[in-house]
């Protein structure tokens, strides 16, 4: 067995938690998510299906020059098109607390059975007449 299975197998509750926090990262930065430092400026676009949506924040102190936004579009716009009817966000978060409730279960495998002969007998059965 690799040593990552095994690594879950013996240590459940934390591989759960890594499956948590990587959902949790994906619920909280939005799809999309492209920060950009440009001429100054910390640019951050998020890209959905309408566009690019960007909040340009200045740095004091940095010269900046021209725009930073102008004329860029957004190159992942249509790839989030796929998922936005797929499923009710109620059902989601069901679904995805389901899995890591199964995810917490432990999982007994049978304690192993003793062999009643390791080797067949010395004698065999007597023949026939």
């Amino acid at each position: 067995m690799s040593a990552p299975r095994r690594l879950v197998l013996d240590h459940p509750h934390l591989a759960a938690a890594f499956v948590a926090l990587a959902l949790m990262l994906k619920v909280l930065v939005p799809a999309g998510f492209m920060p950009s430092a440009e001429n100054g400026r910390i640019v951050v676009a998020v890209c959905n299906a309408m566009g690019a949506s960007t909040q340009v924040i200045e740095v004091p102190g940095l010269e900046h020059e021209g725009d930073a936004t102008a004329g860029k579009s957004c190159a992942f716009a249509d790839l989030s098109l796929p998922v936005l009817p797929s499923t009710d966000s109620i059902q989601l978060a069901a679904l995805l607390a389901f899995i890591l409730a199964l995810g917490l279960t432990v999982a007994v495998s049978p304690a192993p059975q003793a062999f009643a002969h390791l080797r067949p007998p010395l004698r065999g059965p007597p023949a026939r007449n």
